[in-house]
């Protein structure tokens, strides 16, 4: 069941012969019907409210939180370094043992072992597993 001011999920797509791909888009409830939703479309600012099925529909049920504190990487973690390569479209995934940690003004560093070598890699580029 829907009411006004609900923030949803509208699920869509694409299908042809080769191809299915799903579209998401996420907008708030203006006006509620028995079969179909007045929606207006975060991601639209212009056009006004459109109306969609509401078996496309999914509430979103969470609210946010506020960023919490993530953990630094620290010695003997197990951490999975991942870098994207904007020119072949690829993410290059490695895991490794954190061995040092190196804090700078503005730059935070994690020397890890990854294939007996020991690399310097930006924190950001960091996962703890």
């Amino acid at each position: 069941m829907f009411v006004k001011g609900d923030t949803i999920v509208i699920y869509g797509g694409y299908i042809d012969s080769s191809d299915e791909r799903t579209t998401v888009e996420i907008a708030t409830v203006v006006e509620v019907g028995r079969h179909e939703l007045l929606v207006s479309l975060d991601n639209k600012r212009w056009g006004g409210p459109v109306k969609v099925s509401t078996s496309n529909c999914e509430r979103i049920e969470g609210k946010f939180q506020g960023i919490k504190n993530i953990p630094f990487p620290v010695v003997g973690d197990l951490v999975l370094i991942h870098k994207y390569d904007v020119v072949s479209s690829d993410t290059v995934k490695k895991v490794g043992t954190v061995q040092a940690v190196q804090m700078t003004a503005g730059k935070h560093l994690v020397h890890v072992l990854i294939e007996g070598n020991i690399k310097k890699i930006p924190v950001e580029e960091c996962m703890i597993l």
